[in-house]
């Protein structure tokens, strides 16, 4: 990173926006420490991860704008990311080994739940779909070539997606992107004719893989229990978006306030609620008004982003992969955060470069 060539002054189209929410979140761990009558440390500690993202975004920024640094990066993200999805795959499948340390993947092995003979380990998903997408990105910008390779990476990781991490969300983006990329390939080097076979075989495909998600238990059985809980948590979270006034629930003390930040669901009697199930909705009643003035912010950079790059169908097509996120999965939140600023030097790349 810092012997590779940097642009000097590269165009990044989010650096009011990214200011804004470090700043925000320095403000709301000074507040917290006077609302919660807690020390400055415990507001620190509860909240430092968000400053992750401007920094990821500043430190990052310059270097990745650079084609081959760009190419380097992907290149290690995936290699890394089919490494990981590869040994889980494995693991989950024949071993079954409980990592201590990956207290997600303790909670849903430890549950004796198994779909297909594998068990779930949710851990490396967040890391294995961003490699994912990452590699399908230099496909859409045509910095590298569809070969063999590719179709292994990608294999390999969107069967971990699948069927060892079992996240719908990720899955369902990260092959729709997939097969858009490959049937504008299709059409560019046949015509419409091949497309037209290939969207033949896409609805078969899709009619199986209904009936393996079925098979999966994805939106009925134990599964459907946490679309219920999200119900009642995104309600409960944006209803404390001006528990503070200016800011919402904020950096409290996790044990002193549980019940502040999980909620109490009426369906099970518990208090089930996470910030980071509720996506953009948990971010409202953390950052209350201060991350609607963010999201107005964001989005004012993406429409002058928008009009300014000349990749626009790239720029959009990336962009509806990061709000597809939002509902559910928004890498602002605490297990995601270091991507959000990934994804938008992602962005500034593709506004940045000459196809």
């Amino acid at each position: 990173m810092f012997t590779a060539k940097h642009y000097t002054h590269p165009n990044q189209y989010f650096q009011g926006s990214t200011i804004f929410f470090g700043c925000s979140v320095i403000t709301i761990i000074i507040l917290s420490t006077f609302s919660y009558n807690q020390s400055m440390q415990t507001s620190f500690i509860n909240g430092y991860y968000y400053l992750i993202f401007p920094l990821i975004y500043y430190i990052y920024g310059t270097h990745l704008i650079d084609k081959q640094n760009f190419l380097d990066f992907q290149k290690i993200v995936t290699s890394i990311g089919s490494i990981e999805a590869f040994i889980y795959i494995i693991n989950s499948r024949f071993i079954n080994f409980l990592n201590p340390v990956a207290a997600i993947d303790v909670s849903n092995a430890a549950s004796g739940r198994s779909v297909m003979g594998f068990t779930r380990y949710q851990s490396p998903a967040d890391f294995v779909f961003f490699a994912s997408i990452l590699l399908s990105v230099t496909i859409l910008l045509k910095i590298r070539k569809i070969n063999i390779s590719f179709y292994i990476l990608q294999l390999i990781m969107l069967s971990y997606i699948f069927f060892v991490s079992q996240v719908r969300t990720y899955f369902l983006i990260s092959i729709a992107f997939l097969l858009v990329i490959l049937g504008a390939f299709l059409i560019k080097r046949f015509g419409y004719l091949i497309p037209i076979v290939g969207l033949i075989f896409i609805i078969i495909f899709l009619g199986i893989l209904y009936l393996i998600i079925d098979k999966l238990g994805f939106f009925h059985g134990d599964r459907i229990s946490s679309m219920l809980v999200r119900t009642e948590a995104i309600p409960y979270y944006l209803s404390q978006m001006f528990k503070n006034i200016i800011f919402g629930i904020g950096f409290p003390d996790v044990h002193s306030n549980y019940y502040l930040i999980h909620g109490f669901s009426n369906i099970y009697g518990a208090s089930l609620f996470y910030i980071e199930d509720t996506g953009i909705f948990g971010i409202i009643g953390v950052f209350g008004i201060m991350a609607l003035i963010y999201l107005i912010c964001f989005f004012k950079e993406i429409g002058k982003a928008m009009m300014m790059t000349k990749n626009k169908i790239q720029f959009g097509l990336v962009f509806i992969v990061l709000i597809g996120l939002f509902p559910t999965l928004i890498p602002l939140n605490a297990t995601r955060i270091i991507f959000m600023g990934f994804y938008l030097i992602i962005l500034d790349f593709i506004c940045n470069y000459n196809m």
